[in-house]
């Protein structure tokens, strides 16, 4: 092993200057989940088990070892000379926050509405652990880091399961449960700026997860843990990042002329475009690919998929840690969650057919108690899916 191996991979593996040390976690490019630019996306929730650095145990709302479907942090960027970026205690752990003292300076000199207090106010982003369900058989069972912004990406999602949910007399659609969770898709469209390009997410659909398929325990085991990897600093450090010092506490007569830049457009402050992971784009999908079939992704070369990387902190043997689906074949893949449909299955649509219980076959799909035990379930869903991709396309 050459003397600067190790350095070579951290390098490959640090991905931004942001809040989560994507090295310490193990994660590489490809460990990303590709996001279209226009398009669908299509995926299920893998849940993680919070440690104890994650704001819901410090905070007391849960226990160390609990399992929770995303991670829910707030995050100041572009602080100090060096446009660093740091979790805002604060909002994340209820904790003294330098920058939000600084900010109530800010917003009496210069304003709520002034660039200066923007590009200082914290923004609150969400990361998951995914599943792709447009992947190839072969990677169905790979898991996935996403990280979005919580206004462009949750706040639609939360929306859109509660709407689904009251028709069903339910606060929320339950989408995230490992057994009885939903297999959901969204429409992404890209908006592009001098600050560079935002992507948004709409039109989120919750579809019943294919016969036999659920999140096992084990995948719950291997998901990343990202509250393990968080760049953490005290109140002490955030106001020596503050001021651009090092090591001393900052004075009073400290100049804080670069304590911030302006570089969140003005008309989405409420959206962080700036994210911690790479944007692996597939461009627009064409009009007669299924979202369920298409593969994202081409093959890799059989050694890059020898390694897995690290995930947490937790330190396994390698028979602890289930294999990934599809990287060792068909043997290692019956071990974990059950394999998806297959193409053929996906792709075949039904002729005309009626719904048993006179709803509208296709349309009226999931909302009404009876659909649960029809027998036509799986052709509904198809249906249903094929005139959702019909309205897209005519939009």
């Amino acid at each position: 092993m050459g003397v600067f191996e190790g350095r070579y991979a951290e390098s490959e593996s640090t991905t931004g200057g942001g809040f989560i040390n994507w090295s310490k976690l193990g994660v590489k490019k490809e460990d990303f989940f590709e996001i279209p630019k226009r398009g669908d996306m299509t995926f299920d929730i893998v849940p993680f088990i919070m440690g104890p650095e994650n704001p819901r145990v410090v905070t007391g709302v849960a226990k160390e070892g609990d399992i929770d479907y995303m991670l829910d942090i707030w995050v100041h960027r572009n602080i100090g000379p060096a446009n660093q970026a740091v979790i805002c205690l604060r909002q994340s752990y209820m904790q003294r926050c330098p920058v939000c003292e600084y900010l109530e300076e800010v917003k009496t000199q210069f304003g709520r509405d002034s660039e200066q207090y923007k590009a200082l106010r914290a923004s609150r982003r969400v990361v998951y652990n995914l599943l792709d369900a447009d992947a190839p058989a072969k990677f169905q069972n790979k898991i996935y880091v996403f990280s979005a912004s919580h206004y462009l990406f949750q706040k639609e999602l939360i929306e859109k399961a509660g709407h689904e949910g009251k028709k069903i007399g339910r606060s929320y659609i339950d989408f995230a449960d490992p057994k009885s969770g939903k297999t959901i898709t969204c429409r992404t469209s890209t908006e592009s700026s001098a600050a560079g390009d935002m992507i948004k997410f709409k039109d989120f659909e919750f579809e019943r997860r294919e016969k036999g398929f659920y999140i096992s325990d084990k995948m719950i085991e291997r998901a990343f843990r990202f509250d393990s990897a968080l760049n953490l600093f005290t109140a002490d450090q955030i106001e020596a990042i503050l001021f651009g010092q090092e090591g001393q506490q900052a004075t009073e007569n400290t100049s804080r002329k670069n304590r911030g830049s302006s570089r969140r457009p003005p008309d989405e402050a409420e959206a962080e475009e700036y994210e911690d992971s790479p944007r692996h784009s597939r461009g627009q999908a064409s009009e007669d690919d299924s979202p369920r079939s298409r593969g994202r992704r081409s093959e890799p070369e059989e050694d890059s998929e020898e390694e897995a990387p690290a995930r947490g902190r937790r330190s396994v043997e390698a028979d602890d840690d289930p294999p990934i689906r599809g990287r060792g074949g068909a043997e290692e893949v019956e071990e974990e969650t059950p394999r998806r449909g297959s193409k053929s299955q996906v792709e075949e649509e039904p002729e005309e057919q009626k719904c048993p219980a006179d709803y509208k076959f296709g349309v009226d799909f999931e909302k009404y108690d009876e659909c649960g035990e029809c027998e036509l379930w799986e052709d509904c869903a198809k249906a249903h899916k094929k005139l959702a991709k019909s309205r897209r396309s005519e939009e």
